[in-house]
């Protein structure tokens, strides 16, 4: 297995009509497409987990953060030993901070998902998992093995 590329997600929150709500967006191109996922992506040479989510962020969403704004929430490795996908260690940050109003991207179409009804038939099986434990605080690290098929979750520990 080689070494999992370095990655950061952002759990946006804001409360709508009462309700706490998420940023998600449908992932339009490249792994995962057409799946609902919270934003995010690569962390780029010299830069740290936490300035790679914020720009991340704008870049996917036009949503703005403060780097300080972000709470880290704990560290995700998903694993994909038989093929299927890259393995990733995963930089989890929430915030409640984020400024402006989300934009589609060439990467994501936006929309704000009550927290009480995600989609979770279209998001990745692991968030059932990592992102209850995110919100409600946080978590040391998780890992999330997938399948030959890179769909399939296969187990998971740390959650």
């Amino acid at each position: 297995m080689s070494e999992p590329i370095e990655t950061c997600l952002v759990v946006v929150t804001r409360t709508l009509e009462g309700r706490t709500h998420l940023a998600l967006g449908e992932k339009l191109r490249g792994f995962g497409q057409g799946r609902m996922v919270v934003p995010g992506g690569k962390v780029d040479p010299g830069e740290t987990p936490r300035r790679a989510a914020a720009r991340e962020l704008f870049e996917e969403t036009s949503l703005r953060v403060n780097d300080a704004d972000l709470d880290a929430r704990g560290v995700v490795t998903f694993a994909f030993p038989d093929g299927g996908g890259v393995d990733m260690r995963v930089h989890v940050f929430v915030t409640d901070a984020a400024a402006g109003e989300p934009k589609d991207s060439d990467e994501l179409l936006v929309t704000w998902v009550p927290v009480d009804a995600l989609p979770t038939s279209r998001m990745w099986p692991d968030n059932v998992h990592w992102l209850p434990a995110a919100l409600a605080g946080g978590f040391d690290e998780a890992t999330f093995t997938y399948a030959a098929d890179g769909a399939t979750l296969a187990s998971h520990t740390g959650i």
